[in-house]
């Protein structure tokens, strides 16, 4: 099966995103991890979206990386967003996983530059500023009686770059 997108951050139609905020795209597989594939999941600043009118130009001071599990395309604009303005996250069908198999269906000509997911997010007027928090964790806290078996979980109260959730910075 070829992979697929399983989410992105922002969420589609988010408001209000962060100036200052990065680009999260998971996929349902590891991916190739080389700047060729990683180009195929682009950032574009949209105006008059979604009408016989619209227009959108790349974001290309951008840095793309992905994170240890290779599954999560990450957008780091060099600068801040522009304030009160639509953008949009793409992926083309170019994108190959680590079987090497494409996203797109090869068969049909033009398949590495169609688009196969696009995600539309508004930016506010400010940066985020605000350091994450935990914000909640199952078990709870002090809990007994938990099987040693069961997964643990952390709430955080913003979205974390899965690049920094690493052995070192998460101690159970």
């Amino acid at each position: 099966f070829p992979p697929f997108v399983a989410g992105s951050q922002p969420a589609p139609g988010k408001a209000n995103v962060a100036l200052n905020t990065k680009m999260f795209v998971s996929f349902s597989e590891s991916l190739q991890n080389t700047s060729g594939n990683l180009g195929n999941v682009k950032l574009y600043k949209v105006t008059s979206a979604y009408t016989s009118s619209e227009s959108k130009s790349e974001v290309t001071a951008i840095v793309r990386s992905m994170d240890s599990s290779n599954k999560i395309v990450i957008l780091a604009p060099s600068a801040d967003l522009v304030a009160s303005a639509n953008y949009r996250v793409e992926v083309t069908g170019g994108l190959v996983s680590s079987k090497g198999i494409s996203l797109g269906n090869p068969t049909i000509s033009g398949y590495a530059t169609q688009v196969m997911y696009k995600s539309d997010f508004d930016t506010g007027s400010a940066t985020d500023t605000t350091i994450p928090t935990v914000s909640g964790t199952i078990p709870a806290d002090a809990a007994t009686g938990v099987s040693p078996t069961a997964p643990i979980v952390v709430v955080f109260s913003e979205a974390i770059n899965p690049a920094t959730i690493t052995d070192s910075s998460v101690t159970v």
